[in-house]
C-alpha cells in the first residue's frame, strides 16, 4: 500500500506470465532459456526435413510425367498404323499368330 496525501491506495499485484519480470526483472533463467532453443531447433528440423521429402517428390513426380508423356507419344504412334502394318513392323511374320516383344526401357 502507498500513502498519497493522507489516503490508502492499493495496487494490484501483477498478473500473467512476466508478472515479476518487470522493468529492473530479474529475467529469464538459464533452464527457460535452454528450453526455448531446443523446442526451437526441433521445429526447424522438422520444417527441413519437410522440405527435403518435398525436393524427393518433386522430382518423383517430374519422373512420371516423362514417362506418361513418353508412353502416350508411342501410344500414338502405333494408334495412327494399322494392326497389320503394325504387326510385321514389330518382326512378326505374315503367317505368324502370337509375337512376343522385349523392352530393356
Amino acid at each position: 500500500m502507498h500513502r498519497i496525501a493522507s489516503r490508502e491506495i492499493e495496487v494490484a499485484p501483477p498478473q500473467g506470465p512476466h508478472a515479476g519480470r518487470g522493468v529492473g526483472g530479474e529475467g529469464f533463467s538459464l533452464v527457460e532459456v535452454i528450453l526455448a532453443i531446443g523446442i526451437l531447433a526441433g521445429v526447424l528440423i522438422s520444417i527441413s526435413s519437410m522440405f527435403m521429402l518435398g525436393g524427393r517428390q518433386v522430382k518423383v513426380g517430374k519422373t512420371i510425367t516423362v514417362a506418361t508423356v513418353l508412353c502416350h507419344d508411342i501410344m500414338e504412334t502405333f494408334d495412327a498404323r494399322s494392326f497389320n502394318a503394325l504387326y510385321t513392323d514389330l518382326g512378326a511374320a505374315a503367317g505368324d499368330t502370337t509375337k512376343t516383344v522385349f523392352s530393356n526401357v
